[in-house]
C-alpha cells in the first residue's frame, strides 16, 4: 500500500473540483491490528463549512471501497451545515445530487441513505445561516424545523464549542425555529449572515424570545407573516415574543472565485435589541 494518499478534506470550502482523478485508493478494506485504515478520497474534518462544495467529472482508479465519509468533526454544528453537490453524477451515480451528513435536519423525501458514507443523497439546494455573536466561536441554540426535525436533543449540546451555524433546505416549504436556552439571544446575538447561491432567499426563520425587544436595523418590516413568506427580499415580522426573518444572499463573496460553487452572501443583518 502507498505510504500517503492525496485526497480531499471537506473543510471550510467551497471547493470546485472538475476533471480530478483519484488514483490508488483501495477497493478493499485496509486493516491493521483490528483497526480500519482504508484511505478515502473525500473526508470531513469539520471547519466552518459555510458553502456547498461542488464536484464534476471525477474519475477513480480503481473504484474505491468508500468514496466519501462524513465522520469526524471539530465543529459541533458540522452535521447540519456541511454539503457537497455532485453536478454530473460522477461521485454518486446521479446528477445534481447533494451529499449531506446523515442527520434528521438534512433529511427530505428526496433523500436516499448511503450508510457506508454516513450520508444522505438528496435532491435539493442548501444554504447556511451563520449567527454573529459576542462569542465569535459559539452561541447556545437549537434548530427546529417545522416538520419536527431538530438539530439535537440534549440541552447541554447547545453549549458546544464552535457552534454558531446551521444549514437550511431551500424551496421545499420548510421553516426553521431557533431556540435559545435561558433567553440569552438578545444579549449575545447581534446579527445573521446567509450564504448560498447569489440571489437565493432563506426560508422563514423564527427567533424565539426576540420579538418584543429586537428589530432588524434598516430592513423592511412587514405586518403579516404571510407577507414575509412571500417576500423575495430581506425582511422581518415581529409578533409577541418572537421575531421572524428572511434573508437574501444579495452580494458576491469577495473571497470566492468559482465557476460552479455558490458564492452569494447577504450583507450583515444587524439585530438591535432594547
Amino acid at each position: 500500500m502507498k505510504k500517503s494518499f492525496k485526497g480531499a478534506f471537506i473543510y471550510d470550502g467551497p471547493f470546485d473540483f472538475d476533471n480530478v482523478d483519484f488514483v490508488g485508493f483501495p477497493s478493499t478494506s485496509v486493516n491493521y491490528k483490528g483497526y480500519d485504515f482504508t484511505p478515502i478520497p473525500f473526508y470531513i474534518i469539520g471547519g466552518a463549512n459555510r458553502y456547498t462544495n461542488v464536484v464534476q467529472n471525477l474519475k477513480f482508479y480503481p473504484e474505491p471501497k468508500v468514496k466519501l465519509l462524513y465522520e469526524d468533526t471539530n465543529w459541533a454544528d458540522s452535521p447540519w451545515s456541511t454539503s457537497l453537490m455532485d453536478l454530473d453524477g460522477s461521485l454518486t451515480g446521479e446528477p445534481n445530487t447533494i451529499v449531506v451528513p446523515d442527520h434528521e435536519l438534512n433529511n427530505h423525501s428526496s433523500c436516499v441513505r448511503k450508510q457506508q458514507w454516513g450520508a444522505l443523497l438528496c435532491n435539493y439546494q442548501m444554504g447556511v445561516i451563520v449567527m454573529l455573536s459576542t462569542d465569535v466561536g459559539s452561541i447556545p441554540f437549537s434548530v427546529h424545523r417545522n416538520d419536527g426535525a431538530k438539530s439535537f436533543t440534549s440541552p447541554n449540546y447547545a453549549q458546544g464549542i464552535l457552534h454558531r451555524k446551521f444549514g437550511v433546505i431551500l424551496d421545499k416549504g420548510f421553516e426553521y425555529e431557533l431556540r435559545f436556552p435561558n433567553n440569552t439571544a438578545p444579549e449575545e446575538l447581534y446579527g445573521l449572515v446567509f450564504q448560498a447561491d447569489l440571489g437565493d432567499v432563506s426560508p422563514v426563520l423564527k427567533l424565539t424570545g426576540m420579538g418584543d425587544q429586537c428589530e432588524l436595523q434598516g430592513r423592511k418590516k412587514v405586518t403579516e407573516i404571510s407577507q414575509l413568506r412571500q417576500s423575495t427580499e430581506t425582511a422581518y415580522y415581529s409578533v409577541g415574543k418572537d421575531l421572524y426573518v428572511k434573508v437574501k444572499a444579495n452580494q458576491r463573496h469577495f473571497n470566492i472565485d468559482s465557476d460552479n460553487a455558490p458564492q452569494g452572501i447577504s450583507s450583515n443583518l444587524n439585530i438591535k435589541c432594547n
